[in-house]
């Protein structure tokens, strides 16, 4: 390989699109062999040499969650109702009113799950 297709190639691979590249790999939905091999590289690799910006990239980008503007609304209508944490019924009570009529919806799913691991919904039995 000539050095210049290799110098080409060092300054694509910048550790802003490796930690890009590694978290597409590393999300749930990802094949478990993919998101092995995505937390090895940066367990591995990224980490020792980056420890802060692994740190921070396990705290703000990995670990984070996002809140849409509906699942903000649910939280608003039960935190202004005073039911937190809320069960199932509240939940469904609070939920957008577009999603009130659908009897499966992948946005109340994913808003649900997002409750539970903040405390806010109780977990279903």
């Amino acid at each position: 390989m000539p050095l210049s297709t290799y110098t080409q190639a060092y300054w694509k691979v910048d550790l802003h699109n490796l930690l890009h590249f590694l978290h597409l790999r590393m999300e749930p939905q990802a094949q478990s062999e993919i998101r092995s091999y995505a937390q090895t590289i940066g367990q591995q690799i990224v980490e020792p040499l980056f420890p802060l910006v692994w740190e921070a990239f396990l705290d703000y980008y990995l670990e984070s969650l996002e809140l849409t503007r509906l699942d903000q609304g649910v939280i608003m209508r039960l935190a202004g109702a005073g039911m937190i944490p809320a069960d199932e019924d509240q939940f469904l009570a609070a939920q957008d009113p577009t999603w009130a009529q659908l009897s499966r919806c992948r946005e109340r799913d994913e808003c649900r799950d997002k409750l539970v691991r903040l405390g806010i919904l109780r977990s279903p039995p």
